[in-house]
């Protein structure tokens, strides 16, 4: 079997001889998932990132795109890539986070591990004790905890960075009225009109 796998994965990348012809053919929603498969074991790491954010590619392939550890400017791409594609399930996303954690230390090399744990965070699927287990981590520094105060749409979220360590994203949190003006909009709407 693995003989039958390995010639179709060769027979996908020479079908594209080029870098560009392999880069579009993985951005493309008309490309197979068997051939993002293929095209995923490419060795250029911005064929890997747009297999990853294609929506067709399948779940295995997203899982074997997972780097570890995520340490590159290219590994975090990836991995934002993989945040972003709605193929992705709770359990790689969850994952995810975790192993992005490492890099929410605020050093100069994590801005892109910045959005992709900013990304994760914001999706209603992210179970909020791993939010949670990320936030209370003693090397997530503060300057994440406060965009994500800032920008969070989540009202559950919200709820843990109003009892933040931190001063700073506490105030932050209590002015971010998105998920509360949500929840008083919903409340007027639902009143019986007198």
């Amino acid at each position: 079997m693995s003989g039958h796998i390995t010639e179709t994965w060769r027979d996908a990348l020479s079908r594209y001889t080029d870098p560009k012809h392999r880069l579009n053919a993985a951005r493309s929603t008309s490309t197979s998932a068997e051939e993002l498969a293929s095209l995923a074991r490419s060795d250029m790491d911005f064929v890997r990132n747009a297999v990853a954010g294609n929506p067709n590619t399948s779940v295995d392939t997203l899982r074997s795109l997972v780097p570890t550890p995520i340490a590159s400017w290219s590994d975090q791409e990836i991995a934002l890539s993989i945040a972003c594609n709605p193929k992705s399930p709770v359990n790689l996303l969850v994952h995810l986070l975790q192993s992005l954690a490492p890099l929410m230390n605020g050093g100069r090399d994590g801005r892109v591990a910045f959005d992709a744990a900013r990304t994760l965070c914001a999706n209603p699927v992210m179970p909020i004790e791993s939010i949670s287990a990320l936030l209370a981590g003693p090397g997530v520094a503060t300057r994440f905890r406060g965009v994500l105060a800032r920008d969070s749409t989540r009202g559950d979220v919200l709820a843990l960075l109003l009892v933040d360590r931190s001063d700073v994203v506490r105030r932050r949190a209590s002015q971010n009225p998105g998920p509360f003006r949500e929840a008083a909009e919903t409340r007027r709407e639902i009143r019986p009109r007198a």
